[in-house]
């Protein structure tokens, strides 16, 4: 389970941060009826990001998520698997 070492409340969101080696999960849960965000840091081989990296080289890959409904439960958590990284279960990729 994730180690809870950071959290504070404002009037709209509860912000929570979560350490779960290799990730980090960043929590804007809402208080009122808007919809929720997680952002995800993840350790990586260098190599899934640049094939030019070094053999041993590691290096962070990130994904920010916003529920796809208005609540105020705490969104699921992104994943990392065989080399990519998705949102959780009623989340989307927030992208530019």
């Amino acid at each position: 389970d994730c180690t809870h070492f950071l959290h504070f409340s404002a009037a709209k969101a509860i912000v929570s941060l979560f350490k779960n080696c290799p990730e980090y999960c960043n929590y804007g849960v809402s208080k009122q009826e808007l919809k929720s965000c997680i952002g995800g840091v993840f350790v990586v081989p260098g190599k899934e990001v640049d094939a030019k990296a070094a053999k041993n080289k590691m290096t962070t890959a990130s994904i920010l998520c916003q529920a796809d409904s208005a609540g105020t439960s705490k969104p699921a958590e992104p994943t990392y698997e065989n080399g990519k990284i998705a949102c959780g279960k009623g989340t989307t990729e927030v992208t530019k």
